[in-house]
């Protein structure tokens, strides 16, 4: 059967994170996706939107939607760029910054269940790496 393949697997189990994670991440008033991307913001400041479509592999309509309201509640903000006028360096403000920790933190504990979890099956380890060579950019 179909659903009992591979693909389908991993496409019903990126609904559950996705659902568990946004869940968890309305306490902060932050989807999965908004987490991530402050996290790459964070971990490269002074990005242009074209490198963080780049960082995240997706395409600039999905990062617009989702920078959009993090920008109009302030927790990231858009800098002219020095060198190009018509980019914007982005950076996260002080609020950005604080919900971003309580939402790594909500991420390192996800990761623990699950990999509580897994940990008696034994494949943790080759799983994560499975995951990671899916999860490459092709």
């Amino acid at each position: 059967m179909i659903e009992d393949r591979l693909y389908p697997l991993l496409l019903r189990l990126n609904r559950l994170l996705s659902r568990a994670l946004n869940a968890r991440l309305r306490e902060v008033e932050l989807t999965g996706e908004q987490a991530v991307m402050l996290d790459a913001i964070d971990r490269d400041p002074a990005l242009k939107v074209t490198d963080l479509c780049c960082a995240l592999s997706i395409d600039a309509s999905t990062v617009s939607t989702n920078l959009k309201p993090l920008m109009a509640r302030s927790l990231v903000s858009s800098v002219a760029d020095c060198t190009d006028a018509r980019a914007r360096r982005l950076h996260l403000t002080q609020d950005g910054r604080r919900r971003l920790s309580v939402a790594r933190q909500v991420l390192w504990d996800l990761d623990l269940e699950m990999t509580q979890k897994l940990k008696d099956c034994g494949f943790v380890d080759d799983l994560a790496s499975a995951l990671r060579i899916l999860s490459s950019a092709p």
